[in-house]
């Protein structure tokens, strides 16, 4: 389980074998530690230096997160020092076959999933998915005739144009005309950037427990300050992790526009309360199923430490 704390003003402080958040001394909930992953702190939260100590002690890693999801910091509990694993990767990143077939294994997966998504979308036949399908698998068919991770990325590009139209004319109650990240221009894109920030802080977190070095990506490449692996391993992810949940809970009317504030600089963003239901409904999601999606990522991280050790080809996630 993974517990995020939004209240402004809120302390979480140990209690027992649990933490406890209060606010101006009143106690909003207790949640023991037992079965915690990871705590995720949004905002003006404080966090003591018992409840520091205690969750290091259970292997819990605390993320601290800016109010839209940005990632400000992270406590880590314990990371694994395999010099092995890392010596390894920086060695396949070295290797530019190694890297461009990684980088095609990403787009080629990250395009499957796409279309399973459209597909799970159910659209009427005002929309003609079907073409936007065909659009999205001639794409992938240039994968493998591609030499360059320029070149693949123009083809991931054009691809998610045609993925998002699907996507804003499966969005019934509010309106999506097009992705902006930051600043989110409407609710629709606040809900899809912060479950992408979800999603890329799961990913950051289980690579960092693994050993890898999360700022050397093989598709997204080295850029200063930047978890390009987090990037990397998350692709394939994205539409059946976050665009489905966001579908699900605009369409259902969980989350309505009264539930957002909007900022000049910042743009849209979720209420105290609109966050709470987002929150709930993905944790729900990712957790839901036979093997759920935080299984799968974990898993996924299982096989890239494999392939980086061995030498061998990285075959990502391509949904369940």
């Amino acid at each position: 389980m993974v517990l995020y704390v939004q209240e402004t003003g809120a302390i979480i402080q140990r209690r027992g074998g649990g933490l406890e958040v209060r606010k101006q001394g009143a106690l909003l909930y207790r949640v023991p530690l037992v079965g915690l992953d990871r705590l995720v702190v949004i905002g003006v939260v404080q966090v003591t230096t018992q409840a520091l100590y205690a969750l290091s002690a259970q292997g819990i890693d605390v993320v601290y997160l800016s109010a839209n999801g940005r990632m400000r910091c992270t406590v880590y509990a314990q990371k694994t020092d395999n010099v092995f694993l890392r010596m390894a990767q920086y060695q396949r990143a070295m290797d530019a076959a190694y890297r461009l077939a990684f980088a095609k294994a990403l787009v080629q997966a990250k395009m499957t999933t796409q279309i399973k998504q459209i597909r799970a979308q159910r659209l009427d036949d005002a929309y003609d998915w079907q073409a936007a399908i065909e659009r999205i698998a001639q794409l992938g068919a240039s994968v493998s005739q591609c030499d360059t991770i320029d070149g693949l990325r123009g083809l991931e590009g054009s691809a998610s144009r045609i993925y998002f139209e699907c996507f804003g004319a499966g969005m019934k109650k509010l309106p999506f005309t097009g992705r902006s990240r930051r600043p989110a221009r409407e609710p629709s894109n606040a809900l899809l950037n912060l479950g992408y920030a979800f999603l890329s802080n799961e990913c950051i977190a289980l690579l960092d427990a693994g050993g890898l070095d999360c700022g050397l990506g093989f598709m997204h490449g080295v850029v200063y300050g930047r978890k390009s692996l987090a990037l990397d391993i998350m692709e394939p992810f994205r539409a059946e992790t976050v665009d489905r949940v966001v579908l699900r809970i605009c369409n259902w009317g969980m989350i309505e526009e009264k539930d957002f504030v909007e900022d000049a600089q910042t743009g849209f963003r979720l209420t105290p309360e609109g966050f709470r239901t987002f929150v709930a409904q993905y944790e729900k999601h990712v957790m839901d199923g036979e093997r759920p999606l935080r299984t799968a990522l974990r898993d996924e991280v299982g096989k890239l430490r494999h392939a980086l050790l061995e030498g061998s080809s990285f075959s990502p996630w391509e949904g369940d």
